[in-house]
């Protein structure tokens, strides 16, 4: 199978993505029912989307793959207003994805950072593309979560990072899922205000609040789930998971060196522990965007990345 990928701009490809490998899985994911086959998804040419990119607006027409499909969107509505009516916009809103450095369409929606792969890339000779709408997310843009990389040193000295645990049962059996505490944001709140919140609720790391702000680490990274739904969730040009990690080291006291963790969110954690660097570093069971993070974070990498 032979994929032609447009020319990448380097930060699209500096951790090592396999961009050919991603868009295999894009044209052929059978992951979510509904999803666009590739004939029904939009695609430009890099020259019109070069053009469009210039002038600061993409003009894509509503796509196929709407969330009105989705049945429990009505009742969603009637809980949460704030919920848009996905054939339109707040202008205030488009301003604010301008000035996150986000391309947007004519109609205001914001575009994926990655869409440009999805929608300029062949496979076999036939366009790639990619759905268009929200999919099955509430919101266009980013749905962000906040997650806090939490790290001590224990009485023997090792480093060691507070993880949550899930499990998962199916067919084959239990899994176990690891996570760095974290969660989606509450209107209004800032991604690193999330992953503080949720660190306390997950793990009981109330200590935290504690802490100074000059103890508390630069975000670590931003990951933009990618391409593939599959991997990233019901995403679509205009609607997509990010993921936001901030980090924090516990200052080396015997009191830390106790701590003991436990959750209060019993209906979303198994269970939570300290696991070590060198666990951590093999472990399988740690989700995609958590291991793409925590490799970044250890290879001293920092910025918005994919």
């Amino acid at each position: 199978m032979s994929v032609r990928i447009v020319d990448v701009s380097p930060e699209f490809n500096r951790y090592g993505v396999d961009l050919e490998a991603e868009l295999t899985e894009l044209a052929n994911d059978p992951a979510l029912p509904g999803y666009p086959e590739m004939s029904n998804r939009w695609h430009i040419s890099t020259d019109e989307w070069d053009e469009m990119a210039k002038r600061g607006v993409v003009t894509i027409p509503d796509g196929p793959w709407h969330m009105t499909e989705h049945p429990e969107r009505e009742a969603a509505r009637k809980r949460d207003k704030t919920i848009p009516d996905e054939r339109s916009v707040d202008p205030q809103q488009t301003a604010r994805w301008r000035e996150q450095g986000l391309l947007v369409s004519d109609k205001g929606f914001p575009i994926h950072p990655l869409g440009r792969l999805g929608l300029t890339s062949e496979i076999n000779g036939i366009p790639i593309g990619m759905a268009t709408g929200l999919g099955r997310l509430w919101q266009p843009g980013p749905a962000i979560s906040g997650n806090l990389i939490v790290e001590r040193e224990n009485h023997a000295g090792e480093l060691e990072y507070a993880m949550v645990v899930t499990r998962r049962t199916n067919k084959q059996g239990t899994t176990e899922r690891l996570s760095f505490p974290g969660g989606f944001g509450k209107p209004g709140e800032a991604s690193i205000q999330t992953a503080i919140r949720e660190a306390e609720e997950e793990a009981g790391l109330d200590v935290i609040k504690e802490i100074t702000g000059k103890s508390l680490g630069a975000f670590a990274c931003n990951v933009v789930q990618r391409l593939n739904p599959s991997l990233g969730g019901p995403m679509t040009l205009n609607a997509w998971f990010e993921e936001h990690f901030g980090v924090v080291k516990l200052p080396n006291l015997p009191e830390i060196k106790r701590l003991e963790l436990q959750t209060s969110d019993e209906d979303e954690v198994d269970s939570v522990r300290w696991v070590s660097a060198e666990e951590l570093t093999d472990a399988k069971q740690l989700m995609g965007a958590h291991r793409r993070a925590f490799k970044a974070y250890k290879d001293n990498r920092h910025g918005y990345w994919s």
